[in-house]
């Protein structure tokens, strides 16, 4: 069954970025008699819009400390997750897809990019065992920080005006078409 504060009111809303935001909802929820229990958070608070970054500056006592100070009043915090990971030498999820093989390839056999909210971006290859195990160890980590859940979106998957349509899955064995409607499935 899901859980109980899930069934109830959730505030979300694109633009709330981190602590002050969701401790101000917290305010005004309590001060206006709002039965709230969930605080969803949109792009915004990640770091440069990256998957499991979140930003320092919007979170400047960290995230459990956040999650703390609205928990006080029952209320839980759901952040967004896109699946597409910022194509960035340094960015450590991205370089660590890369090492492990676990990227969406075009049909010349190199990483498939889209262009969506960080930029030029890969995607997880959700087809494969090893690409779903790769997307929840990450998802695993981050649950840890504290949030109640996730909000996974743009997982048609969204390639921004990119065409999606040489994504190719299986290590690039298998057309587009062959895994696109069960992507969502896999995240």
């Amino acid at each position: 069954l899901p859980p109980l504060w899930s069934l109830g009111y959730h505030q979300c809303r694109w633009g709330y970025k981190g602590e002050a935001d969701l401790v101000r909802l917290d305010r005004l929820m309590t001060k206006h008699k709002v039965p709230c229990d969930g605080l969803w958070l949109d792009i915004d608070y990640l770091r440069g819009y990256r998957v499991f970054d979140y930003s320092s500056e919007h979170f400047p006592n960290g995230v459990p400390a956040a999650l703390e100070r609205v928990a006080r009043n029952g209320r839980r915090v759901v952040p967004i997750l896109d699946p597409g990971i910022k194509y960035e030498a340094g960015n450590p999820v991205f370089e660590d897809g890369s090492a492990k093989g676990v990227y969406c390839l075009n049909p010349q056999k190199k990483l498939f990019t889209g262009f969506v909210w960080p930029g030029l971006t890969v995607f997880p290859d959700y087809s494969m065992a090893d690409g779903r195990d790769w997307w929840a160890g990450y998802c695993r980590s981050f649950r840890l920080l504290g949030f109640a859940g996730a909000w996974i979106d743009m997982n048609d998957p969204s390639t921004g005006s990119i065409d999606p349509t040489p994504m190719l899955f299986q290590r690039g064995t298998a057309p587009h078409l062959a895994f696109r409607n069960q992507y969502a499935l896999g995240m």
